[in-house]
């Protein structure tokens, strides 16, 4: 049965090349290319469904089960530094997996997680019964968006290998903008649909229904992602749209029989562009995630919104994200001929300013809460698609894509976690202008660390 499931997860080996006419070839291609895009891009929308429900329960948690900031901040921590070591796991591990059923797999265990968070009071209280010791449920909580976190790293790192394998260098820029915007999708859903349910139904249903409803995603991607061209008899993409990127049209140290090692090693480890994108990547998450997991509960407490619209106004963020990254990728390829860093740089700087602008909005505003809260939603999504994504897929190359983003996306969740527990701490010992000083200088920072790769183009 073991045996069964690794072979699954293994990448479908190429098999011969199709001898059909050239008309039939462009046909089989647009069709896989279409399928390959519609399915991870929903795919991984299901997965910020089951994991951006978190920051709308935040306020029901702290009011009902009587947590400080530093406590829920804890929660979100785990799944954070969980996933910042899982995603690159995950990541080398992916350059060499099947994405259907790796990430299939990934969703469904995501789903059973958020489950058993629903219930995480519950078996805290049961099982204090029973042992006659005190279990706080905070333990249960983080335990299961623990293991939400390993989950959610299943799903990340295929993205860009499923965009590199089906679309070329010249248009990766707008596809994979594209493809980014997925995440807003479902945290659009999760933050606007979620804010509701939370309000109506209680914090609980907010895990359970987005569990149900990601179980049955989970069978959506099997059954429709497909693997690489190669697998379905097609040619590399770059060979087919003879479209290479520099020196990409030389002969290739690295081939399929290639170690997993070899592959890290040689796109990866030994270079440096990679290591200034991930150091990047954690200030860009501290106030990516800073923003999104923190902005209900501050609309809540200082503000005086709602639940339902503090979710509402939150998910603006996401909405505009989807323009903004979209436009930042369009940017890149026919502004600056495939240079992603000039447009992240330009972006960062602005997102500090409207983040500062955001904090000093008195209460009694909400128009123009949701207003800001927007612009800095469409000026967070380049950075953040571009740096961690986009430019270490191009700087690694297709082969080592899973790895590359495997590397910057723990970086980036090392961020995310430091923002969880940090803003936390910061917040309720300084108040809620520590925090803003923690998000905004995270952008500048971030600004002076892929400031030496302005010019920087896309590598083999």
């Amino acid at each position: 049965m073991v045996s069964k499931i690794i072979n699954l997860m293994k990448t479908a080996p190429a098999i011969e090349r199709l001898t059909a006419d050239k008309e039939e070839l462009a046909r089989l291609y647009r069709y896989w290319r279409i399928r390959a895009f519609y399915a991870v891009f929903f795919g991984y929308a299901f997965f910020y469904v089951c994991r951006s429900n978190l920051s709308v329960a935040l306020p029901r948690l702290i009011t009902d089960l009587g947590y400080t900031k530093t406590q829920v901040g804890i929660i979100g921590s785990t799944f954070y530094a969980t996933y910042s070591i899982a995603k690159f796991v995950n990541g080398v591990l992916c350059d060499k997996a099947n994405p259907r059923y790796f990430m299939g797999f990934g969703l469904l265990l995501a789903a059973l997680a958020n489950i058993a968070f629903a219930f995480g009071a519950k078996i805290s209280f049961s099982l204090s019964a029973t042992l006659g010791i005190v279990i706080s449920p905070i333990f249960f909580f983080a335990l299961f968006w623990l293991v939400n976190g390993w989950a959610q790293s299943m799903g990340s790192p295929m993205g860009p290998k499923v965009m590199s394998s089906w679309f070329s260098i010249s248009e990766r820029g707008t596809k994979y903008s594209l493809y980014n915007t997925c995440h807003n999708v479902g945290a659009f859903v999760a933050l606007a649909g979620g804010g509701w349910i939370v309000q109506n139904w209680g914090w609980q249903a907010g895990f359970i229904l987005p569990g149900a409803f990601c179980a049955l995603g989970a069978f959506f991607i099997i059954n429709r992602l497909p693997d690489r061209p190669e697998s379905l008899g097609l040619a590399p993409i770059s060979e087919y749209r003879n479209d290479f990127a520099v020196s990409e049209n030389v002969a290739d140290k690295i081939t399929d029989q290639s170690t997993l090692r070899t592959i890290a090693w040689h796109y990866v480890f030994s270079n440096y562009r990679l290591w200034l994108l991930a150091f990047a990547s954690l200030f860009v998450y501290i106030i990516r995630y800073g923003l999104m997991d923190w902005a209900p509960t501050y609309l809540v407490q200082v503000k005086q919104s709602s639940i339902a619209m503090a979710g509402l106004k939150t998910s603006t963020l996401e909405l505009m994200g989807i323009p903004g990254g979209i436009l930042a990728g369009m940017a890149t390829d026919y502004f600056f001929k495939g240079r992603r860093i000039p447009v992240a740089i330009i972006c960062l700087l602005l997102l500090a300013l409207f983040a500062t602008i955001f904090y000093f909005i008195p209460p009694g505003h909400p128009y123009l809460d949701g207003l800001v809260l927007a612009i800095c939603g469409f000026f967070t999504y380049g950075p953040q698609m571009l740096i961690p994504g986009l430019a270490a897929v191009d700087f690694a190359t297709r082969r080592a894509a899973g790895t590359a983003v495997g590397l910057t996306g723990s970086f980036s969740y090392l961020g995310a976690m430091l923002s969880g527990v940090g803003s936390g701490m910061l917040i309720d010992h300084f108040g809620w202008s520590g925090g803003f000083y923690l998000w905004v200088g995270s952008a500048l920072l971030a600004v002076l660390i892929v400031l030496p790769l302005w010019s920087a183009k896309a590598r083999s």
